[in-house]
């Protein structure tokens, strides 16, 4: 919700400062603001809740293994996500921006993945692989007893899921 008005904020506030700088010749620095208010926006995010999950990892590497479904935000982290033993249905959504983020799945269970990107690369258990743009995929057989449903969302950053052994 507070990212419905933040970005069209940012690209009015990035409007204006360029107004400024190009009709009165004024000395601004629009890089550095924009930097600066993007920084700001995101430690507000973090504090704050905003657009972001309750599982954010932040500079950390961490390994998770969640028996429901969830969602994770990866900001500059490695993070494993085992999802071997997630019960049938159980949806998760993944968010990795300048990360790593490991997906490990059961062998036998179906997995529905759409995974988008940009400048990225998002590996489906040998099945294919985004760099840019998105991808609906299905992993494993169709009539497994597990169902999981993955959606994964990643920026300069790379995600592989992986068959458990």
């Amino acid at each position: 919700m507070m990212l419905r008005y933040i970005i069209p904020a940012f690209i009015i506030l990035l409007g204006v400062l360029l107004l400024l700088k190009g009709v009165f010749h004024l000395k601004i620095s629009v890089s550095r603001i924009a930097f600066g208010v993007l920084f700001l926006w995101l430690a507000f995010s973090l504090m704050f809740g905003g657009m972001f999950s309750q599982n954010i990892f932040l500079f950390q590497h961490t390994a998770n293994r969640p028996t429901h479904s969830a969602k994770y935000d990866v900001i500059f982290s490695q993070n494993n996500v085992d999802l071997t033993d997630a019960p049938d249905g159980a949806s998760y959504d993944i968010n990795c921006v300048f990360g790593e983020t490991v997906i490990i799945v059961p062998k036998d269970a179906k997995i529905d993945a759409s995974g988008s990107g940009a400048f990225c690369q998002i590996r489906f258990a040998d099945k294919g692989q985004i760099a840019f743009g998105s991808e609906n995929m299905t992993i494993g057989p169709q009539d497994a007893s597990v169902t999981l449903r993955l959606r994964i969302s990643a920026v300069f950053s790379e995600v592989r899921i992986i068959e458990a052994q």
